[in-house]
């Protein structure tokens, strides 16, 4: 018998609707999760699950709020992101639910932890690659409708 209890986390997606040649458009999306943390994020956090990420990325402003450890590579992918010099790291998050009342225990996160500001979602961005759904056990789940997106994240 399996005891072990499983944790739904819902996704937030958040929709824009890019625009081609003439009047085409194309609805793309991106599934958020909230994160809570020892200490008060201010302004928001941008927390994204990213399945095209193989690494997890966490930005310049939050890297310096964050308890991280500093991992050693000699992989150069492991030492930039998106051309932007980065250091590899590890440190931990925990995801809230507002709606299931519901806050994961510490979740391991290994990533790029970005060395400079950037524009990208105010400098206040997590994104959850794949290794994080690996380190985690995590399952993710996303289904499309042709007016939105459902999913969640879920942990055991």
């Amino acid at each position: 018998m399996n005891t072990t209890k499983t944790t739904r986390f819902t996704l937030d997606f958040r929709l824009r609707n890019l625009r081609g040649s003439g009047a085409q458009s194309v609805s793309v999306g991106r599934p958020f999760v909230e994160i809570d943390s020892q200490f008060t994020f201010r302004p928001q956090v941008d927390c994204f699950v990213d399945t095209g990420a193989a690494v997890s990325v966490v930005s310049w402003s939050l890297r310096r709020e964050f308890a991280w450890k500093q991992i050693r590579t000699s992989h150069p992918e492991l030492s930039l992101w998106n051309g932007v010099p980065s250091d590899f790291g590890e440190t931990s998050i925990r995801l809230i639910d507002r709606v299931r009342l519901a806050t994961s225990l510490p979740l391991r996160v290994v990533a790029k932890f970005v060395r400079t500001p950037l524009a990208f979602h105010n400098d206040r961005f997590i994104i959850l690659g794949l290794n994080f759904l690996m380190d985690n056990a995590a399952k993710l789940e996303i289904a499309g409708q042709p007016w939105n997106l459902a999913g969640y994240l879920e942990l055991s």
